[in-house]
C-alpha cells in the first residue's frame, strides 16, 4: 500500500497537470515557474517518485506552490472538478455526445426512458376518463396505467430540472463531484413529490397571479401536477409544511381558548370568594356597631376586636352575634341588604346596601 506522502504527491501531480492544461486551453496567463514545475513532473513514475534522473523532480513544497497558484487561476472551479473533466474526456466520442460527465449521461438516459414511457402510457384509453386516475375509486390495470403515467411525468420533470441545474453548474465551474449523490436524492424526491401532487394532494387549481392582477386560478390536470412536482419538489414540501402549520394553528387556538376559559372561571371564583369575605367583615363591623350602641363594656369590645383581627389573618372570623339579619334574593349577585337590628334602647340603624365587589 502506498504511503501517505506518495499518495499526496500523486494527487498533487495529477491535479496540477489537469489544471495547467485547463488554464492554457482557457487562455489564462500561467506563470512560467508554474509551467516549469509541471514539466519537471513528467519523468516521475508512480512506483518510484525519486527515480527521475533529469530534470530533477520538484519537491513537495514546489508542487504545493504550483497547485495553489493554479487553483487560484481556475477558480471558482475546483481541482477535483477539472481532474474529473480530464478523466471524462478520455471516453469514447459517442458517450461524449450525451454529456461530458457520467451523471449528465445518466440523467439524459433517464429522461429518454421517461419520455418513451410517457408516450407509451398516453396511448391507453384509460387516461381519457379522470375516474381511473383516482386510487380511491379505481383499481386494477386502469389505475396501474394512470400511476405509471404520473410517475413518468414526474420523472420527466425531475430529470429536466436536474439536467438544467448540472449543466448550469458545469458551465459556471461550481459543480462538485463529491456531491453527485445529492442529485440522485433530488431525483427520487421529485418523483415522490410528483406522485403526491397528482394523487394524494390532488390540487386541481393553482393561483397564478395576485388579487390585483385579475388573473384567475390555473386549472391543471394530474399529469401537469406530476410534472410540476417532479421539477420542483420544494414546492410540495412547502405546501405540506403550510398544511401542517395550519393544523397546528387550529389546535393551538383551541388550546388557548380553553386556557382563557379556565382563567376566566378562576377569576370569577376568586371574585366570589372576595365578595363573601367582604360581607363577613361588614357583618362583623355591624355587630361591633350594635354592641357599641348597646353599651357593652370596653373590655368585651377589646376582646372581640382582637378576635376579629386574628381572624382576618387566619381566615377564621368569629361567628356573628345575635341580631343580624342577612337578606339575599336568589339570582341577585350584585348586592345584598344588611339590616342591623339593634336592641330597644339603641337607635335604629338605617338599611345599608353593600356592593358585592
Amino acid at each position: 500500500m502506498p504511503s501517505s506522502r506518495k499518495l499526496i504527491v500523486m494527487q498533487l501531480i495529477a491535479e496540477t497537470r489537469a489544471m495547467a492544461m485547463h488554464a492554457l486551453g482557457a487562455g489564462l496567463a500561467v506563470p512560467g515557474w508554474v509551467l516549469e514545475i509541471v514539466t519537471r513532473t513528467e519523468n516521475l513514475e508512480e512506483g518510484d517518485l525519486a527515480s527521475a534522473a533529469s530534470p530533477p523532480p520538484p519537491s513537495l513544497r514546489e508542487l504545493a506552490r504550483a497547485h495553489n497558484e493554479l487553483a487560484r487561476l481556475v477558480a471558482p472551479a475546483t481541482p477535483e472538478l477539472i481532474l474529473m473533466l480530464e478523466v471524462e474526456s478520455n471516453v469514447s466520442h459517442l458517450k461524449r455526445l450525451f454529456g461530458q460527465t457520467r451523471i449528465t449521461r445518466s440523467f439524459i438516459l433517464i429522461a429518454i426512458v421517461s419520455i418513451l414511457c410517457f408516450i407509451a402510457t398516453s396511448l391507453s384509453p384509460y387516461l381519457n376518463d379522470p375516474k381511473y386516475g383516482d386510487f380511491f375509486t379505481s383499481s386494477g390495470l386502469p389505475l396501474f396505467i394512470n400511476e405509471i403515467f404520473f410517475l413518468s411525468s414526474a420523472a420527466v420533470g425531475a430529470s429536466f430540472s436536474l439536467l438544467f441545474q448540472i449543466d448550469r453548474e458545469l458551465t459556471a465551474g461550481t459543480f462538485s463531484p463529491k456531491h453527485q449523490s445529492s442529485y440522485w436524492v433530488q431525483f427520487i424526491l421529485g418523483i415522490v413529490a410528483g406522485l403526491l401532487m397528482s394523487t394524494v394532494l390532488s390540487i386541481s387549481a393553482l393561483p397564478v397571479g395576485g388579487e390585483s392582477s385579475g388573473t384567475g386560478p390555473a386549472h391543471l390536470r394530474n399529469a401537469a401536477l406530476a410534472l410540476i412536482g417532479g421539477f420542483s419538489s420544494s414546492v410540495v414540501q412547502r405546501l405540506i409544511r403550510r398544511l401542517i402549520e395550519s393544523l397546528e394553528t387550529m389546535l393551538r387556538g383551541s388550546a388557548e381558548q380553553e386556557i382563557q376559559i379556565r382563567e376566566q372561571a378562576g377569576r370569577l371564583r376568586l371574585d366570589e370568594a372576595l365578595s363573601k369575605e367582604r360581607l363577613r367583615v361588614t357583618f362583623l363591623l355591624t355587630d361591633l356597631q350594635r354592641r357599641l350602641a348597646a353599651g357593652e363594656s370596653p373590655e368585651e369590645l377589646r376582646i372581640l376586636l382582637a378576635r376579629v383581627s386574628q381572624g382576618l389573618f387566619t381566615n377564621e372570623l368569629p361567628t356573628l352575634g345575635p341580631g343580624l339579619d342577612l337578606e339575599s334574593s336568589p339570582g341577585d349577585t350584585g348586592a345584598v341588604e344588611v339590616r342591623a337590628v339593634v336592641e330597644a334602647e339603641g337607635p335604629l340603624q338605617p338599611t345599608r346596601r353593600v356592593g358585592a365587589g
